[in-house]
């Protein structure tokens, strides 16, 4: 769809016509396949050659289920309650009576074009939101991963620095066992020294 599409007084409609439902769904796979998926479909319910129109519209949407349908029916009523038997609930299949006025399918193209543009433009959004998230999730694990690769850093340094203390306070214990007994041993030399003394002092003044 072209842009100018929402502000030109003229819709800028590409049309291709088929006469069997076979020969439509391989138009809709090859646009789909070509990067230009149609968006709207207008089939008849009663088609020749094969397949019926809901079968058609199951095979589209198989292949590219964003497809906005527009099936026409003599019988609204009874197609309608096959639609829903066969096709389920859907927000893109209307039906249009037989026999219409072009205007209605001027008008069922026009909106159902829109439609299908804008659905489309959500769709782009919605993954490129995801993809916005996907890459913070990325950006987030990778921090979380980094974080916790510093934590264990951290971790080990501390441990390392808790064993350093260790063996600090083990060796200060060393030092002062070391430092008290060379203090005893300098105490007791000077006991000895001071009785050794005494005992000289004594024997000269028996030699006097």
């Amino acid at each position: 769809l072209d842009e100018t599409f929402l502000h030109c007084d003229k819709e800028p409609f590409d049309l291709d016509c088929v006469d069997n439902g076979m020969s439509g769904y391989v138009l809709v796979k090859q646009a789909k396949v070509c990067g230009s998926p149609f968006a709207v479909a207008f089939l008849d319910v009663q088609l020749p050659n094969g397949w019926d129109g809901f079968e058609t519209v199951e095979r589209i949407w198989e292949e590219d289920p964003g497809v906005q349908v527009v099936l026409c029916a003599a019988n609204p009523d009874s197609s309608w309650s096959e639609a829903l038997n066969r096709l389920g609930h859907r927000d893109q299949l209307v039906i249009l009576r037989k026999p219409f006025d072009p205007i209605e399918v001027w008008q069922l193209s026009t909106a159902l074009t829109m439609k299908w543009h804008w659905t489309q433009q959500a769709q782009f959004c919605g993954q490129d939101y995801k993809q916005i998230v996907t890459n913070h999730t990325g950006q987030l694990q990778e921090a979380n991963r980094r974080f916790e690769q510093d934590l264990l850093r951290r971790q080990a340094i501390e441990g390392q620095l808790a064993q350093v203390v260790r063996e600090l306070e083990a060796q200060n214990l060393e030092l002062s066992e070391v430092r008290d007994h060379a203090l005893n041993e300098i105490h007791e030399r000077e006991r000895i020294e001071t009785i050794l003394r005494h005992k000289t002092e004594e024997l000269a003044r028996s030699n006097w």
